[in-house]
């Protein structure tokens, strides 16, 4: 895949037998972020700030590589117990392209409005970064997106993902950077991952709340 990143999972073998496909990958030990959010609650925003800079720094490495995951999920961001973040997936379009991997479209929350309205070929990077947005509301929040069985994929209207929430103002700023990801139109959106990571990194700068968690921020997530 020509991927080579601390945040990206490393696939050592790809094995085709008798018409079966297997991939081996580096050994892992934690949990993915929706198992820590089912049993733990939405993250806090030091936490918040120190997961999205690994895993923004994972996709600005695959961007310049010219490589795209297409299906994000919060399944596919796994926390290690060393606090290390691993984004799994990006083996499965980038091996065998456009295929969808687990869900039907229609089944899917985590999901582009381009997807949506016309279709996987046209998904790109900036599709990566919506998707982005999607799971930082939803670690800020603990609320999946509104996506959308049942959607009408001719309908060109503007729509909100988001369910209703009361951020409070130390979140505040997360949200404008939401909104931002998370734009229907990609030209409205972040520019790059660059971009993205160095508004995330800007809060720690700005909000002192955000400076307190230390090297050992992951160790309450499994505790």
């Amino acid at each position: 895949m020509n991927l080579n990143h601390e945040n990206i999972n490393t696939c050592i073998d790809l094995i085709i037998d008798k018409g079966t496909i297997a991939l081996t990958s580096e050994y892992l030990i934690g949990k993915n972020l929706n198992e820590i959010i089912n049993e733990k609650g939405r993250l806090s925003t030091a936490d918040l700030t120190l997961l999205m800079t690994q895993i923004l720094s994972a996709f600005c490495h695959a961007n310049e590589k010219g490589l795209i995951h297409g299906n994000l999920n919060p399944t596919d961001i796994f926390i290690q117990e060393n606090g290390s973040v691993k984004i799994l997936g990006f083996e499965n379009r980038n091996l065998f392209g456009n295929i969808q991997t687990t869900q039907l479209q229609s089944e899917r929350i985590f999901i582009t409005p381009e997807e949506l309205m016309s279709g996987i070929d046209l998904i790109d990077y900036k599709s990566d970064i919506y998707c982005v947005g999607l799971i930082l509301f939803y670690a800020l929040t603990g609320l999946k997106p509104n996506f959308y069985c049942g959607f009408n994929l001719d309908n060109k209207g503007s729509f909100n993902p988001f369910p209703e929430y009361d951020f409070t103002e130390s979140e505040k700023k997360f949200k404008s950077i939401i909104n931002k990801a998370c734009e229907l139109k990609k030209t409205d959106r972040f520019e790059s991952f660059e971009t993205f990571k160095n508004e995330i990194l800007n809060l720690s700068t700005h909000n002192s709340t955000l400076t307190k968690a230390g090297r050992t921020w992951w160790q309450k997530l499994f505790n």
